[in-house]
């Protein structure tokens, strides 16, 4: 009975490990190591090329996706300045 429980535990973490989604944070700075307020963040599906997430950069250039199902994606930045 131990065992098949340790098995079922270790399924179940399998899982909900292959389940989660996935996280980029990013951080912009300028040459002058200043950081890049409300810069443009784009996260795009490479399979298909919608756009999936819109962000723009905090007052500490801090920006980023949380959520991110599994695939692959091009990340884009852009300013206007």
């Amino acid at each position: 009975m131990k065992h098949k429980l340790l098995t079922l535990i270790v399924l179940l973490t399998t899982l909900h490990a292959i389940a989660q989604n996935g996280t980029v944070k990013v951080s912009l700075i300028d040459s002058n190591k200043e950081p890049l307020v409300g810069a443009q963040l784009k996260l795009t599906s490479l399979t298909d090329s919608s756009i999936f997430f819109f962000q723009t950069t905090d007052l500490n250039g801090n920006g980023g996706f949380v959520n991110i199902p599994k695939g692959l994606f091009q990340l884009t930045t852009g300013m206007i300045k």
